[in-house]
């Protein structure tokens, strides 16, 4: 375990020596100071027999890269060294403040690992962190919304029932294999329009099946949700569904959060066009 630089110690000290993945009373969301989302407007849309939020957040469309940019800057190794509040050094993992927050006590966590893509390991202590104390663990793959090319997971303290809600079946997967043979596998039911797997079972055996899905997935880009009961995982075909949403649709509107920069957008935004956004971002249900 490595503590934060010199300048975070006098706060998060305590903190740091609390933080282990063998003390799972330490709430993280409790202990660290968090940023919270401050939407200038909200609203509700009821949509699939359940309800999504839709939240004016103006200040988000400051983290994105200008469009048709070949490479993006590799920002990671400066988040980490300079905002970092727990480094573990077990999972190689990093957790920094979230600095566009889109829930409550948001934070990222990131691997400590020049990675793309988040493995096991970095899923599970995600899933630990955030799950015994009402928090939800969200992921974006490049492609699928995420704006930094380093594995990273949201962890905010909170829980939306929109997901939860909804109709499931049991779902066929096309092969065989022992980390998906561990868990209870459904899909989302008509009349959602998309492709969404569910896998339900122990915390360290959803964790070992979402890191499979994510390493056996034909598409680039997934989306993972992980809410303490269920760990949704969500392939896509496209990150933004135009012209429904002129934005990039990600792990927070799966989980059932759209935000919006654009005022006129979200003001104008309804139950046909989320739906018709949904149907054209993932893949057709199975």
């Amino acid at each position: 375990m490595t503590v934060a630089p010199r300048r975070q110690r006098c706060k998060h000290a305590v903190v740091v020596g609390q933080l282990q993945r063998n003390n799972p009373r330490v709430n993280p969301f409790a202990t660290l100071s968090l940023p919270s989302a401050t939407p200038k407007a909200t609203r509700a849309v009821k949509i699939f027999g359940g309800e999504v939020d839709l939240v004016w957040l103006p200040e988000r469309a400051r983290r994105r890269c200008p469009p048709q940019v070949l490479l993006h800057a590799d920002r990671a190794p400066r988040i980490l060294a300079e905002e970092r509040l727990w480094q573990c050094d077990r999972s190689a993992a990093v957790l920094t403040p979230n600095r566009y927050p889109f829930a409550r006590r948001a934070a990222l966590l990131w691997s400590a690992r020049p990675q793309r893509e988040a493995d096991a390991e970095l899923i599970a202590l995600a899933l630990e962190l955030a799950e015994p104390f009402g928090g939800t663990a969200l992921l974006n793959t490049l492609g699928a919304a995420a704006t930094q090319p380093r594995a990273h997971l949201h962890l905010v303290h909170e829980r939306l029932g929109f997901l939860a809600g909804l109709a499931t079946v049991p779902a066929r997967l096309e092969h065989e294999d022992p980390a998906l043979a561990a868990v209870d596998v459904v899909r989302l039911a008509p009349p959602f329009p998309g492709l969404v797997l569910g896998v339900r079972g122990a915390r360290a055996a959803r964790a070992a099946a979402a890191a499979r899905l994510l390493a056996l997935r034909v598409s680039a880009a997934a989306n993972l949700v992980s809410d303490g009961t269920t760990t949704w995982f969500v392939p896509r075909r496209c990150e933004t569904p135009a012209p429904h949403v002129s934005r990039p649709l990600g792990c927070a509107e799966l989980w059932g959060r759209f935000c919006y920069e654009d005022e006129a957008e979200f003001a104008a935004a309804d139950a046909a066009s989320l739906a018709a956004a949904w149907a054209a971002a993932l893949l057709p249900p199975a």
